[in-house]
């Protein structure tokens, strides 16, 4: 559509701004970000998918709420005051409509949507919500529909655990080192879902390690039954495994909810996790 990005060089600090490659992303640590629409064109949104962001960075015009600008404007200059890391910047022009994408299952939108993409319009048919996490400011709820599974990211609405959903509704999808995962859009309610609590416990599903390795089961809660522990020094770090054999899984408390570094090193354990 016409729309100019321009970083510039850094302006204070030893780190030049820079593209990371190997997992794309833009990292600035100082200096400015300018974005531009077509001659004649405003825009009315800046939203940023970022990884970090600087609490003092600051917009020349139009209100900067965290990552997301909103305005009226041909032209808006960021003045990025501490470290930054962008995976996309999307921009809406003044005027446009925004059209979503039907999806109809959790299914579907992973077999057929392997980037990040915007606007799609979900359709959960008796998803069971299995897990739910606050962490950090950050709301992290797991769902399963059949045999599939993703997280649903801060969405803005309450879905307790062991609910049952159906219906529709507007997100985003991205993806964190390659872990899909739906977030909210200025769309996003929870208008068009039924949202059924229930005492049922969502059960895990009994995998293997090697079933971890093959990408089976990403975003499902599983359980991993008679594995070997081992704990594994790498400089100054200590990284925790779980083996079958020769093959292992490396383990993640991402919430921070266990404590790997009681366990025994060499035992025999059952795991359970996302």
């Amino acid at each position: 559509d016409g729309i100019k990005v321009t970083i510039s060089k850094k302006t204070s600090g030893n780190n030049e701004n820079r593209i990371w490659t190997s997992s794309p992303r833009l990292r600035v640590y100082s200096g400015t970000i300018t974005v531009e629409a077509p001659e004649g064109k405003k825009m009315s949104k800046i939203a940023f998918s970022t990884k970090a962001w600087g609490s003092t960075n600051k917009a020349d015009v139009g209100q900067l709420s965290t990552n997301l600008w909103t305005g009226d404007a041909n032209k808006v200059v960021f003045t990025i005051g501490k470290s930054t890391t962008i995976k996309t910047i999307t921009v809406t022009l003044a005027g446009t409509v925004i059209t979503y994408k039907d999806v109809p299952s959790v299914k579907d939108l992973l077999a057929n949507y392997t980037k990040a993409t915007s606007n799609l319009n979900l359709k959960l048919t008796n998803a069971k919500v299995i897990y739910v996490n606050e962490f950090k400011g950050t709301v992290n709820t797991y769902v399963r529909e059949g045999d599939a599974a993703i997280e649903l990211r801060t969405l803005g609405f309450d879905m307790p655990l062991n609910s049952i959903i159906s219906g529709t509704v507007k997100v985003d999808l991205d993806y964190s080192y390659g872990v899909p995962y739906l977030k909210a859009n200025d769309a996003t309610n929870d208008e068009s879902l039924t949202i059924q609590e229930s005492t049922e416990e969502a059960q895990p599903i009994v995998a293997t390690v090697a079933d971890i390795l093959a990408k089976k089961y990403i975003n499902d809660l599983v359980i991993i039954k008679d594995v070997t522990f081992k704990k594994e020094v790498s400089g100054t770090y200590t990284n925790y495994f779980i083996y079958d054999g020769e093959q292992k899984v490396q383990l993640y408390d991402k919430f921070q909810v266990s404590d790997l570094a009681t366990l025994t090193d060499g035992e025999t354990y059952t795991v359970q996790g996302l």
